[in-house]
């Protein structure tokens, strides 16, 4: 787990069944496991970007281990169980406050409704 923590995380979202929505629930399944394999994620050091970044990166091209090297700098030690909602909670956009909350955009934008609609179509083609 804690070696391939970024492809654990990438099997969660790539297995899901809708593109959008639950990735605080995914966080704290993840959050867990981690938990259970004596380690912890600083997600308060992350930020929204970036990590949804290197989760697209990973669901496109999981041989790559891009979410493995992006969260491979906030590997830490266990923390009590009653800390992880708040460290969730911090991670820097997730909050659904301000534009550091959209990664591509709003859905009601044509281009990237667009977008997303060729993503699902692709991910279902290879299903």
């Amino acid at each position: 787990m804690r070696a391939n923590t970024g492809e654990v995380m990438g099997l969660f979202a790539y297995g899901h069944p809708f593109l959008d929505g639950n990735g605080r629930t995914m966080l704290l399944i993840h959050t867990e496991l981690c938990h259970r394999a004596n380690f912890s994620v600083e997600w308060e050091k992350t930020t929204k970007f970036d990590y949804l970044t290197a989760l697209s990166k990973e669901i496109e091209k999981p041989r790559d281990k891009a979410l493995n090297t992006y969260l491979s700098q906030f590997i830490g030690s266990p923390r009590s169980r009653d800390s992880w909602g708040g460290a969730i909670k911090s991670i820097q956009g997730l909050d659904g406050a301000g534009e550091t909350n959209n990664v591509d955009g709003d859905y009601s934008d044509e281009q990237v409704s667009r977008e997303y609609s060729a993503y699902k179509l692709e991910r279902e083609r290879i299903e």
